[in-house]
């Protein structure tokens, strides 16, 4: 049996030699490929994040100023809303101070 065993070596080393190379080395490889496909996915991602925060960072002060416009012109508006009602009120109390001195000036009108 000793005999046997260099043959047998001799024999796997010329033609299962190369297809146990050639089999290490493609999954090596097969590592390899996994690792870079890992490696772009990572640096596309990073990307993507990147350009994700340039665009959203100035939508985001955009939709902040909007909001802060509507909140002023809100306040502007409530207080506008006040000051017609007080006009309003000041416009039906100079209607009857109005009429009341149009029917004095009437009735002074008839005793001359």
């Amino acid at each position: 049996m000793n005999v046997w065993v260099p043959v047998i070596v001799a024999v796997v080393s010329l033609f299962g030699g190369g297809a146990l190379t050639a089999l290490l080395l493609v999954k090596r490889q097969a590592r390899k490929l996994t690792a870079d496909t890992e490696l772009t996915r990572a640096n596309a991602t990073e990307i993507l994040t990147n350009v994700a925060v340039t665009l959203v960072g100035p939508i985001t002060d955009q939709l902040n100023e909007a909001k802060a416009k509507v909140t002023e012109l809100t306040a502007d508006l409530a207080t506008a809303q006040a000051e017609l009602s007080e006009l309003r009120t000041q416009v039906g109390t100079l209607s009857k101070d109005l009429e009341a001195t149009q029917q004095e000036n009437a009735r002074l009108r008839g005793l001359s």
